[in-house]
C-alpha cells in the first residue's frame, strides 16, 4: 500500500463524503432557466453547522446569483416560485 495512514484515513473519508447523497442541489441562473451545477451536503465542523458545496460547473451567461434548493422530484422542473403549502 502506497502513502501514509493519515492520507489513507483522509481518502477514505472523502470518498465516504462524496457516496452520500447531496441534502440541496446548487442551481445558477443560465438565460430565463435554472441550470443544476452542483449538489450541497450539511455537516458539522468544530462544533459549527456548515454547509459544503461541490460546483461541477458555471453556465454560459452566468450573472453571479447561485441557489442552493432542496433537491426537486425527476419529474419537477425548476421555478423561480416558491413551492405552496
Amino acid at each position: 500500500m502506497e502513502g501514509s495512514i493519515s492520507q489513507r484515513a483522509r481518502n477514505a473519508v472523502r470518498r465516504t463524503r462524496e457516496d452520500r447523497q447531496p441534502d440541496y442541489t446548487v442551481r445558477a441562473r443560465s438565460g430565463r432557466a435554472w441550470a443544476q451545477i452542483g449538489a450541497a451536503w450539511k455537516g458539522r465542523e468544530d462544533g459549527n453547522v456548515v454547509v459544503s458545496l461541490k460546483v461541477n460547473a458555471i453556465p454560459v451567461g452566468f450573472d453571479g446569483v447561485i441557489k442552493v434548493m432542496i433537491p426537486l422530484p425527476d419529474n419537477e422542473p425548476p421555478t423561480d416560485e416558491p413551492a405552496s403549502e
